[in-house]
């Protein structure tokens, strides 16, 4: 099973949402985590009822928002979940 890892939160559903559509419809037996600090979990449900028929899944992991407040991004346009994230992985 390959393994993705994506980061964004509410406001990136819909290009979360695009991203997923084209990995799954390039792969099979796929397991998705997406880092986010605010998508509602019942999306997540839904999502993996159909990825389930193809032997793939979609990870809700949730991130504290509060963890980030000391980290900062040099780069405009990137917000301190990115930044964090990437410094952790």
């Amino acid at each position: 099973m390959k393994t993705i890892v994506l980061n964004g939160d509410y406001g990136f559903l819909d290009k979360i949402e695009t991203t997923v559509k084209s990995i799954i419809y390039h792969n099979q037996k796929v397991k998705i985590y997406v880092i986010n600090p605010d998508i509602p979990h019942e999306w997540f449900i839904n999502l993996n009822q159909y990825l389930s028929q193809i032997g793939s899944q979609i990870v809700d992991k949730k991130i504290d928002q509060a963890y980030l407040n000391d980290v900062n991004s040099s780069f405009k346009g990137i917000k301190n979940a990115d930044c964090k994230i990437k410094l952790n992985t």
